[in-house]
């Protein structure tokens, strides 16, 4: 494998500098404002919490650092309660997502992103639903059920990735079964998010990258009212089909 040119790596070196020294800071100011917000508002103003400061304040992070948001198809949202899912490309895609600001949106969060303050603190202020790895099967379990109750009694949306965790090879992820699950328990529509980072800029398991556009496409909503749970392996393969054809695969 070939060094990296030394313009690179002193690029790289500065970025990350640049990262922690504005990036890091800024990220903390908008947990204070988000942990006093809930706090004035007795964890009562969620959705204002995540359209007033989580939304503005993840976007003003991304920019600070280069990215760019462009969103095509936010006429494609049902007004009715619906379940959203993306593909899950780096550390970015939870901001990006963020930024758009959608309206009484719940998000799910692997419980490894605990040992991230900042960002679990926002999470338990907003009420995140977290869900364990795929080597806890029964507390996923009972995580969907908790979820399913909440989302029902609540009339919220979610926002959720069947991948599961990051996919840095270009390439589209197995899909769990769970957000698949959830449409079909809550008889809600899917809509597919296509997000799209251009390998030049996508830090993958990092935080550092390079400035440029990452764009969010969000598709026709998928039917899910003829589903079953019996059929439900099918139409998991049929969607991640889709997701494969958006992103050009051909094997």
């Amino acid at each position: 494998m070939n060094a990296q040119p030394p313009s690179n790596r002193l690029r790289h070196i500065l970025k990350t500098i640049y990262t922690f020294t504005i990036g890091l800071p800024l990220f903390l100011l908008v947990d204070v404002l988000v942990l006093a917000f809930s706090v004035l508002t007795l964890f009562q103003a969620r959705d204002r919490t995540m359209r007033w400061l989580v939304g503005p304040g993840a976007w003003l992070i991304l920019r600070v650092m280069g990215i760019r948001i462009e969103c095509v198809g936010r006429e494609r949202l049902p007004e009715q309660p619906v379940v959203m899912i993306g593909n899950h490309l780096s550390s970015y895609d939870i901001f990006a997502v963020c930024s758009l600001g959608l309206r009484r949106t719940r998000y799910f969060l692997s419980t490894y992103t605990y040992r991230v303050l900042p960002l679990t603190v926002i999470a338990l202020c907003t009420r995140t639903i977290y869900i364990h790895g795929q080597e806890h099967p029964e507390k996923r379990i009972q995580c969907f059920r908790r979820a399913e109750r909440t989302l029902r009694e609540s009339g919220d949306s979610v926002f959720l990735t069947p991948e599961g965790m990051r996919v840095t090879t270009g390439q589209v992820g197995h899909f769990n079964r769970g957000s698949f699950h959830l449409a079909v328990a809550l008889q809600r529509p899917i809509v597919p998010f296509l997000i799209e980072i251009p390998p030049a800029i996508n830090p993958g398991l990092g935080v550092v990258s390079r400035s440029g556009t990452v764009r969010i496409t969000i598709q026709e909503p998928i039917d899910t009212s003829q589903w079953s749970l019996e059929t439900l392996p099918e139409h998991i393969h049929e969607v991640r089909e889709l997701y494969r054809l958006w992103l050009g695969e051909t094997n």
